[in-house]
């Protein structure tokens, strides 16, 4: 076997083992509390809105991720065909929320940037922001 063929094996095989150790390492994950996308549970912010963790977010994220763990899992709803409700609206995560003075979404009182718009906040402009009320529809 010629010294290129057997670099670029051991190359490829390096490579096939790197990808299927990526899927077979699992990292902790945890809901955020912001976006409720998937985060690591050692991310110290959220890669998707920018959310800042506090060690209250911590301890919250950790409760509702053992609450979870302990609740069996719900039974499938049967399949109709007639029209689907509307989600009903559901409480606060208990983080306080502000809303963003250029799109008017909802983000937390410690994010940086909207997660609707894009928008990154000086202190000037979320020191104007105003607080949103205690629940939102879904």
């Amino acid at each position: 076997m010629s010294p290129l063929a057997l670099y670029v094996t051991v190359i490829a095989i390096v490579l096939v083992l790197a990808v299927a150790l990526r899927f077979l390492i699992l990292v902790p994950t945890r809901a955020c509390i912001q976006c409720d996308k998937v985060v690591a549970v050692t991310a110290p912010s959220c890669r998707h809105c920018g959310h800042r963790y506090t060690a209250e977010d911590r301890e919250l994220m950790r409760s509702r991720a053992e609450g979870r763990a302990r609740q069996p899992a719900p039974e499938p709803a049967p399949m109709t065909s007639g029209p689907v409700a509307a989600r009903p609206a559901r409480p606060r995560t208990g983080v306080p929320r502000l809303e963003c003075i250029r799109c008017g979404g909802e983000v937390a009182l410690t994010a940086l940037t909207c997660r609707h718009c894009g928008h990154r906040y000086s202190a000037a402009e979320l020191a104007r922001m105003r607080p949103v009320s205690n629940t939102r529809g879904r």
